[in-house]
């Protein structure tokens, strides 16, 4: 086969349209480019003005023309350029070319190899319409939201995070500075002392936490998630939303709950002190003249004595009951020693009765203020472990720890019993009343409590009651 014949062929049969001008003139072209060109065949375009009678969009032809010329004027070896194309079919085709001089046997014409890239371009729009909706969304927000690379690079940040960290711009977008994102949102010379960074990247988990703002001012809950940028290092997608509102709300609830303990607390001690002081002291006299009136009848009525001491006793044991009421509405200990006065007294008799090896510790609770209700309420919790401690762990150790952290009292009972299988006990038949009493305490003083027991492996109770 001719080897002209054979290129000519191998030419046709390309996927991308091929030409070649010139002075203007169509003198080769494929089928991929007659396709373009809204013609059949090449045959019905050659020698024909390419630019003018040719080329289908007049609005663009000229780009076309400018191009070929730039090729024939400098003799560049190659030029690369892209546009829009409106064909005969009046579909805008987006086109890429490439253009270089060939030497022909009179003089020098333009090559051109074309590449149909319009659903490449479709899809290109169809991101960047995606990426600009997610950030308009994004901009929408009133939380803040930036990506964090490892080496604390600021990859991206909203319009909000831009408001409130002084990036100066109000709109969202992207860094490509060196400048670490410590100076950038904070002004700080080093990372942030609560910087999540090895909870997000080593141990490569979502982390949720909250903080204070002492500068705005204000509470919030941030949510650092890692994610994977394509070609960049790790990263982390970081939510931080103001939840000053939410705070300021669980303020007042928990005023609100403080106001109904302490009028609760008000009524038990009011009730109490009834027992003790009118009803107990009636009691009191009562037996007394019992006791008088089953004196004088054993010298005439035998019967009538046991008879009267059969009350009597039985009036001991029902004022036994009262005072047992009394001080069960009214811890007596805390009255007179304190909270961890009392429980340190408390766990003394525990230790002396029962054998039970008791070690507490308690760090900052002195200089917090807690008002009467939470310290009776800490040290019925209290009561109520150490009871389940004695009746079923078992143990041989108790351990608790009463510390103060910020905002919240940390109170932690464990022991090294005999454990019980937590599912059954909180969703089976099992569920004791020790437990939902502490349950319900706690959720009255606005905390939360965790469970964590196993047969075998003791038991743990860790709570924490929020605190101001």
């Amino acid at each position: 086969m001719d080897k002209s014949l054979l290129l000519s062929t191998i030419i046709d049969n390309l996927n991308r349209p091929v030409y070649v001008v010139e002075n203007n003139k169509l003198i080769f072209a494929n089928r991929e480019l007659a396709h373009l060109m809204g013609y059949e065949s090449p045959d019905q375009m050659l020698y024909s003005d390419f630019f003018q009678d040719i080329y289908p969009d007049p609005d663009t032809s000229e780009v076309f023309r400018s191009v070929n010329n730039l090729v024939v004027e400098t003799g560049l070896q190659r030029v690369s350029w892209g546009q829009p194309m409106r064909c005969s079919r009046q579909t805008v085709h987006w086109v890429e070319g490439e253009a270089c001089l060939v030497p022909l046997e009179k003089s020098s014409g333009v090559l051109g190899i074309l590449k149909d890239v319009t659903e490449c371009k479709k899809m290109a729009e169809a991101v960047l319409e995606s990426q600009q909706l997610l950030n308009n969304i994004l901009d929408a927000m009133e939380d803040r939201v930036y990506v964090v690379t490892e080496d604390y690079r600021l990859f991206f940040y909203n319009r909000k995070t831009s408001q409130t960290m002084s990036l100066g711009s109000g709109q969202s977008g992207t860094s490509s500075k060196d400048i670490p994102c410590f100076q950038l949102l904070k002004g700080l010379d080093a990372p942030c002392i609560f910087c999540k960074n090895k909870q997000v990247f080593e141990e490569n988990r979502p982390v949720i936490w909250e903080y204070f703002d002492h500068n705005l001012g204000k509470w919030f809950s941030v949510i650092e998630k890692p994610i994977v940028i394509p070609g960049e290092k790790r990263a982390k997608l970081v939510v931080t939303r103001d939840i000053s509102r939410v705070k300021e709300s669980e303020h007042r609830v928990r005023s609100l709950s403080r106001e109904v303990k302490r009028a609760h607390m008000e009524e038990r001690v009011k009730i109490s002190r009834n027992l003790h002081d009118d009803l107990g002291q009636q009691l009191n006299y009562l037996k007394i003249k019992l006791d008088i009136l089953s004196s004088a009848a054993r010298e005439s009525c035998s019967d009538l004595a046991v008879d009267a001491h059969e009350v009597s006793l039985i009036l001991a044991d029902v004022i036994e009951s009262t005072r047992n009421l009394a001080h069960g509405l009214r811890p007596e200990a805390m009255e007179h020693f304190g909270l961890m006065d009392a429980i340190s007294k408390a766990l003394a008799i525990v230790s002396n009765e029962f054998g039970v090896e008791t070690d507490f510790k308690a760090a900052g609770i002195e200089e917090v203020e807690m008002d009467p209700d939470m310290c009776i309420e800490l040290y019925r919790i209290f009561q109520e472990a150490i009871n389940n401690v004695i009746k079923h762990a078992r143990a041989s150790r108790v351990t608790i720890r009463l510390v103060r952290s910020f905002p919240h009292i940390i109170f932690k009972i464990e022991d090294d019993g005999v454990g019980f299988d937590l599912d059954e006990h909180l969703h089976g038949k099992k569920n004791g009343m020790g437990l939902s009493n502490i349950s319900e305490r706690v959720v009255l003083l606005g905390g939360k409590i965790q469970i964590f027991s196993e047969r075998g492996k003791g038991a743990k109770l860790e709570i924490r009651i929020p605190y101001e």
